[in-house]
């Protein structure tokens, strides 16, 4: 999606509530539950993460001690992130994951959901992982493309919800059969792109220069309602 499309989510009563896609399912202040599982045997040092939204992965490293940055191309994330924070003393920063860099490292680099095309994809994870400091560990988790079947399901809810596609609104502004059409079909090719850009743990992997710890498909309940899904989870040291 697009900054307006993100800013828009981000804006909606809906960003807070216990149900939706992952970004939505933090929203209220659940840390990921494969970064609790990594975080809790590490010593607290500095972390970055990347693709942050609300901050609920920041705020709760910040809590266990850690001097936690979030990024994100939302200023609304960010600025309600900000707000949740509180005293917590986690960092926000406004940027946008396309072209990030930083010559700041750190003892814990994070992605959580982040999914572009390979274009994007590709150099954003060679740049996290240089970000990631001598002993330092990088944890990717993301929708696995061997949940492809499901994730056009989500996809197709989502996109039938009519909050965030412009195609779907499009569609249904008009009452002429012919612009419903064209709806669904920028629909459906929003749903393919999508499903183009899930992940595997070997795409992964393929682009560190770090030694791995961990990378497997693990069966996680990303959308918080009760049904686990394929996820590509990759942890590496440098």
């Amino acid at each position: 999606m697009k900054k307006d499309e993100w800013n828009v989510m981000w804006t909606e009563p809906k960003a807070d509530s216990e149900q939706g896609d992952a970004h939505q399912r933090h929203a209220h202040g659940h840390p990921d539950p494969v970064l609790v599982e990594v975080a809790m045997g590490l010593k607290p040092g500095r972390s970055l993460d990347l693709g942050c939204g609300l901050g609920s992965n920041v705020i709760w490293l910040a809590k266990q001690g850690w001097d936690a940055t979030g990024v994100d191309f939302s200023d609304v994330a960010i600025e309600r992130a900000k707000m949740r924070a509180k005293d917590s003393g986690a960092h926000f920063v406004v940027a946008d994951l396309r072209d990030f860099d930083t010559e700041e490292r750190y003892d814990l680099v994070t992605l959580f959901y982040v999914h572009f095309d390979a274009e994007v994809f590709d150099p954003l994870i060679r740049r996290a992982a240089k970000m990631v400091k001598e002993g330092g560990q990088l944890l990717f988790v993301g929708h696995d493309k061997s949940a492809s079947t499901q994730m056009a399901e989500h996809v197709k809810g989502h996109n039938h919800g009519g909050e965030h596609s412009d195609a779907h609104d499009h569609g249904h502004k008009h009452e002429h059969g012919h612009a419903h059409d064209h709806g669904h079909t920028e629909d459906t090719e929003k749903s393919a792109q999508f499903l183009a850009m899930l992940t595997t743990p070997e795409q992964v992997t393929a682009l560190l220069d770090l030694t791995l710890i961990r990378s497997e498909v693990a069966l996680i309940d990303s959308h918080g309602n009760n049904e686990p899904i394929a996820t590509t989870v990759v942890l590496a040291k440098r």
